[in-house]
């Protein structure tokens, strides 16, 4: 992927529920967002194909599971995948959308604004989902680092694993493996403020390996990690997740 903007510094902001990275783009291959994903471009429109659909706009949301390439350009693009548990996304209102991000890609985090981008992204939760799911959903983040067989998942809220996986895709929109990948992308990037290398933090949040890894990044963004993690980035945890 090339990048424009090369004196843009990229900013990655890491909540329980949702992350975002913002960050000069250029063209991202076609991937899967495992999770829901809502995108911006700062600078201008950008471009994607959406399930084919071609789209040209300052913002978008593309539903977990939906085959998306993205071009913005070379300009600052804002990517901000989020837990389909915490929220879903109604109408997005373009205009604070954009000057909520703007000011988080300064140089000093803002909380109100982190907390306004939420609201003014159409973030806003999910609805009823079952004690069950949520429960489960727990567990797999709790879990992230160890490989728990999916079975033992279902078994800790006691249903069968047929069920399980029924619920989740019917009241998440995604899978249980979905879920857990998800999981363990975002501790990666949370870790990777104490870890002394990414595949260290990759090992750490339930990775196999470095390659285990760079999948399930690829697949889910379209870029290498190296893309977002660059030497420059700068990363930020917030501390009461919402």
């Amino acid at each position: 992927m090339e990048f424009g903007l090369k004196n843009a510094t990229p900013r990655l902001i890491i909540d329980l529920g949702r992350v975002l990275y913002i960050g000069p783009w250029g063209e991202a291959a076609e991937h899967t967002p495992m999770v829901p994903i809502v995108g911006a471009g700062l600078d201008g429109d950008i471009h994607l194909v959406i399930d084919g659909e071609s789209f040209t706009g300052r913002t978008v949301h593309v539903p977990s599971g939906v085959a998306r390439s993205v071009n913005a350009f070379g300009g600052r693009l804002a990517v901000m995948p989020f837990d389909p548990v915490h929220a879903t996304t109604g109408q997005i209102h373009e205009g604070t959308t954009l000057r909520a991000l703007e000011r988080l890609s300064n140089d000093v985090f803002d909380a109100a604004t982190w907390q306004e981008l939420a609201k003014c992204a159409g973030l806003r939760p999910l609805g009823e989902i079952s004690r069950t799911v949520k429960e489960a959903a727990a567990f797999l983040e709790t879990h992230h680092d160890e490989n728990v067989p999916a079975e033992q998942v279902a078994a800790s809220v006691g249903y069968s694993l047929s069920h399980l996986q029924d619920l989740f895709r019917t009241q998440l929109g995604v899978s249980m493996r979905s879920y857990r990948s998800w999981s363990r992308l975002r501790r990666t990037a949370e870790l990777m403020t104490s870890a002394p290398t990414i595949t260290d933090a990759a090992i750490r949040a339930g990775f196999y390996d470095a390659a285990h890894f760079t999948r399930t990044f690829v697949a889910t963004f379209g870029v290498v990690p190296s893309d977002v993690f660059t030497a420059n980035l700068d990363l930020h945890v917030v501390d009461n997740p919402v």
